[in-house]
């Protein structure tokens, strides 16, 4: 979600879950900690997102790698709504093509620089490559457009303070959300984009 004006912060979406996987939608600052590389950071805003995601799904299939990439690094122009990629299983999965390490780290890198949270649609649980990589982005696996519906309603926006930085490099950190004894549904890493990097 990070855009030119307020690239240099953290700016995130998360889920908050109770003991059950419950969303619950009536978490309070106070409650919640933001960790990047392992140190608190101090959170400026902490809020439901209310505005309206542009959603953008793609089809499982033997390509769905490179459609997942080709799909967040042009098919998101907007920076300031929530961006989310839906892969949208129609057909039995079969064997999914293994991703190299690196591939897919790439992909997470991408979908976190452009603040895209990607999400899994399908009743298979044969999708385990797929599942880890919605995690990373502090996405999920669900089961229903309504079950998809459900979970975006119940996000969280969350801006804190960066950590110290190069401001001409950027930054990589390990991110961390906890709520007092809740789960959050997060991205696990922050990637701050310097101004000469971010898309318009």
């Amino acid at each position: 979600m990070l855009h030119a004006a307020d690239w240099n912060r953290i700016d995130i979406l998360c889920v908050i879950r109770d003991a059950q996987g419950r969303p619950v939608t009536n978490v309070t600052k106070d409650r919640v900690q933001l960790l990047a590389a392992g140190e608190p950071r101090r959170i400026l805003e902490f809020s439901r997102a209310t505005d309206q995601p542009q959603i953008e799904t793609i089809t499982l299939g033997p390509n769905v790698y490179q459609d997942a990439y080709q799909a967040i690094m042009r098919k998101f122009s907007d920076p300031t709504r929530r961006k989310i990629l839906v892969i949208e299983e129609k057909l039995s999965p079969g064997s999914l093509t293994p991703l190299p390490l690196v591939r897919r780290w790439e992909l997470i890198f991408l979908a976190e620089r452009r603040g895209v949270i990607i999400y899994v649609l399908s009743h298979s649980d044969r999708l385990q490559p797929l599942a880890d990589l919605a995690e990373e982005t502090g996405g999920s696996v669900v089961l229903s457009e309504r079950a998809l519906q459900a979970e975006l309603a119940a996000q969280y926006r969350i801006v804190a303070e960066p950590p110290p930085h190069d401001p001409g490099t950027g930054a990589y950190n390990t991110l961390e959300v906890r709520a007092g004894g809740l789960r959050a549904q997060a991205p696990h890493n922050l990637y701050i984009t310097p101004p000469w990097e971010v898309q318009p």
